[in-house]
């Protein structure tokens, strides 16, 4: 990584440093480790969805009323696939944050609108992550694991036809969900 310019594409496949900076599904503790602890590494994992939501925020100004979503972005990109377990990363360092940052890109990211999806939905990909992080959940690559955030539906089925696994997620208490 060029650390004058991680923002640039010119060396990058659909992405920039920044992105794939994040891309280690296999080896989160490893990552962790690398960043200096779970500390640094929720402070840097942070500060990289921080200044997502900034950039966001600037484009959202110049498009006028559009979706900055699904544009290119130099830091979380919602709307491209090397990002998406980004946000699950949390969980190495701080649950909490995982919750509180799905549940905020669900409702940053995702409308009911022409423009509400961040990208090309990749048969399905972005469809999936809204899914998975609705249900409070999300698959973990290469493995037969799953990363768990806050559920922010009040009450949800999920099954699979061809094996005949169900699963209904219920949210206790009062809903207040919006998503």
């Amino acid at each position: 990584m060029d650390p004058a310019s991680p923002t640039q594409w010119s060396r990058w496949a659909e992405g920039d440093a920044l992105h794939w900076a994040w891309f280690v599904p296999h080896d989160v503790p490893g990552l962790v480790r690398l960043h200096g602890g779970r500390g640094a590494f929720e402070s840097r994992l942070r500060a990289f969805f921080d200044q997502s939501a900034a950039h966001d925020a600037e484009l959202a100004a110049r498009l006028r009323g559009l979706s900055p979503s699904a544009l290119p972005n130099p830091y979380y990109w919602a709307g491209n696939e090397h990002d998406l377990f980004a946000p699950y990363m949390l969980n190495w360092a701080n649950a909490s944050a995982t919750q509180a940052l799905t549940r905020s890109l669900l409702l940053r990211h995702y409308s009911h609108r022409p423009d509400g999806l961040p990208g090309n939905d990749d048969y399905g990909t972005m469809s999936a992550w809204y899914v998975f992080s609705s249900l409070g959940l999300f698959p973990r690559t290469g493995s037969d694991e799953y990363v768990l955030a806050r559920r922010c539906s009040c009450r949800r089925r999920a099954s699979c036809a061809s094996c005949g696994w169900r699963r209904a997620v219920t949210r206790p208490g009062r809903c207040t969900c919006k998503a």
